[in-house]
């Protein structure tokens, strides 16, 4: 089943049409169907960071998809609590025609190489990179800075120094991410997010 048999209430007129990339309606009609209230909750606050990280750096230049990085903040998790749940809601979000958004949906749990150091600095941030750093932001409907969140996943992961060592690095890499989008965007995240009104930050640990 394709996506445009599922989304006649947002766009009638798209019914027929193959839906490569969602509007940010027909994403939400698809949400709906496909998420349980907290998932909603969750990927309508990493969608709009991500909209508003995006917005930040076209204004410098980029030409990020608004509608991609939304329909991806959005849908990443459709299969949270499955096993490998990024690969399985990759795998659904393909077999409804939605290419780009499951090529996000698979790597949204790590910054992967777009953090590398290596990397030159002539390399351009793309949506992938825009939705997975908004992802670190957020534990379910909270408001959490990268330092916490890695922290609370250390703690749970005890003894368990291979699971520390895969956290390590999930941290590193999504510390250097969030440091060459703020670099692009000329602007901190807490002041990006601020702005568009999506969620106040984390209070500093006292």
């Amino acid at each position: 089943m394709k996506i445009a048999t599922l989304i006649p209430a947002a766009a009638p007129e798209r019914r027929q049409v193959p839906v490569a990339i969602p509007t940010r309606s027909e994403a939400e009609v698809l949400a709906a169907m496909m998420l349980s209230e907290p998932g909603l909750d969750h990927g309508r606050l990493v969608g709009r960071a991500a909209v508003a990280l995006a917005l930040a750096l076209n204004a410098r230049g980029y030409g990020l998809n608004i509608d991609l990085v939304y329909g991806a903040g959005l849908l990443h998790d459709v299969a949270k609590g499955q096993p490998h749940h990024e690969r399985r809601g990759a795998e659904m979000l393909s077999a409804l025609g939605l290419e780009e958004i499951a090529a996000i949906a698979a790597v949204h749990n790590d910054a992967g190489s777009a953090a590398d150091p290596a990397l030159a600095v002539t390399d351009r941030l793309g949506e992938k990179d825009i939705v997975c750093l908004a992802d670190k932001l957020f534990s379910g409907p909270r408001r959490v800075r990268i330092e916490t969140r890695y922290a609370e996943k250390l703690a749970a992961a005890g003894d368990n120094d291979a699971a520390r060592r895969v956290i390590f690095g999930w941290r590193a890499r999504a510390l250097a991410l969030k440091a060459m989008v703020e670099q692009a965007a000329g602007r901190d995240l807490d002041t990006i997010l601020t702005a568009a009104k999506v969620c106040p930050p984390e209070p500093p640990a006292k």
